[in-house]
């Protein structure tokens, strides 16, 4: 009986560590998953305020970068055609609503991206320090991240692009679906048209944007000086976050812009070519051609920045705010 009786312990103990085991490992698994869709929502909310803030901006860049005929010479240098009469034009032709025209489908497409795109730039960063991989380093994260949340996201911002290009007071989103040629089916295939200069502008910009940030973040928290003006506990403070966003957003434009330009003239011309859209780039001198390619630059290095510094400044904000 005592022998019995010291078996049927050592059996509940085992089942009573077994379990425990369990439900550690089933609360770990939880805890991952939470972190994840933190990492989607902090990413989603700091694209998302990011862009609300600089919409007006934005929709004056899509005209210019289009060639719409009325805002193609649009620049910060022009004298008589400055950003400024940018701005008036539109609010003379569709009102305060036109500054904020297609916003909300943007504010869709960008909350989807920025949550793609930092979901995926955490996880591959948690995923790198725990397996010690060195082919994940900053710049490879940043590519992976932008090209995960293009390949989902390209739709919604070419629709946006066909809505914002046009200069009307039709404010109707289902008038502009179906005006587009085709079954449901085939307006989405169409709305793919520029993936490939997406991707390929992207995987740079991404990989410059998220790589730039995170080195820089690394340079400043290597000084002792700048790591106590900037940093909290390995944790950039409010102005430390908005600064290394606002650098990595100069650098990034300035070298990703041309495909940018590229992306948007197939987005709002699907049936041309690349070849063709960079011929007609191509027509005239070489710094005609140069200048064609940097179409609206001068507004995007002031709006771009800007806008990349409150998304990097909000998600570090939330990212320090534990809510699941």
């Amino acid at each position: 009986m005592t022998n019995d009786r010291l078996e049927d312990d050592l059996k509940s103990s085992r089942l009573s560590r077994l379990k425990s085991i369990s439900s550690q490992s089933e609360r770990v698994d939880q805890k991952k998953k939470n972190l994840k869709f933190k990492y989607f929502i902090d990413g989603s909310i700091g694209s998302i305020c990011g862009k609300l803030v600089t919409a007006p901006a934005d929709r004056l860049k899509i005209l210019i970068q289009t060639q719409h005929p009325e805002f193609k010479n649009k620049g910060f240098w022009r004298k008589n055609d400055g950003l400024l009469s940018g701005f008036r034009l539109i609010l003379a032709k569709e009102g305060t609503k036109g500054l904020y025209k297609s916003n909300s489908i943007a504010l869709v497409r960008h909350g989807c991206h920025g949550g793609t795109g930092f979901l995926i730039h955490d996880t591959l960063h948690v995923y790198s320090k725990e397996n010690q991989l060195i082919l994940l380093n900053h710049f490879s994260i940043g590519a992976l991240s932008g090209i995960g949340a293009t390949m989902i996201t390209h739709p919604i911002d070419s629709f946006r692009t066909q809505v914002a290009g046009k200069i009307d007071k039709n404010s109707s989103l289902k008038s502009y679906w179906n005006s587009l040629s085709g079954n449901s089916s085939q307006k989405v295939i169409r709305l793919y048209k520029g993936l490939t200069a997406g991707l390929v502008g992207v995987a740079p910009y991404a990989a410059l944007n998220f790589g730039l940030r995170d080195t820089f973040a690394d340079i400043l928290y290597h000084y002792p000086h700048t790591r106590e003006r900037f940093f909290v506990n390995k944790t950039p403070k409010w102005h430390g976050s908005f600064l290394l966003g606002w650098m990595a957003g100069c650098c990034t434009q300035l070298i990703t812009y041309p495909l940018e330009i590229l992306k948007r003239r197939k987005q709002i011309s699907p049936t041309k070519s690349y070849a063709d859209i960079v011929r007609c780039a191509n027509e005239g001198s070489i710094p005609k051609s140069f200048r064609m390619l940097y179409r609206g630059f001068s507004l995007n290095i002031i709006r771009h920045p800007f806008c990349n510094g409150i998304v990097w400044f909000v998600r570090d904000a939330m990212n320090k705010w534990s809510y699941v």
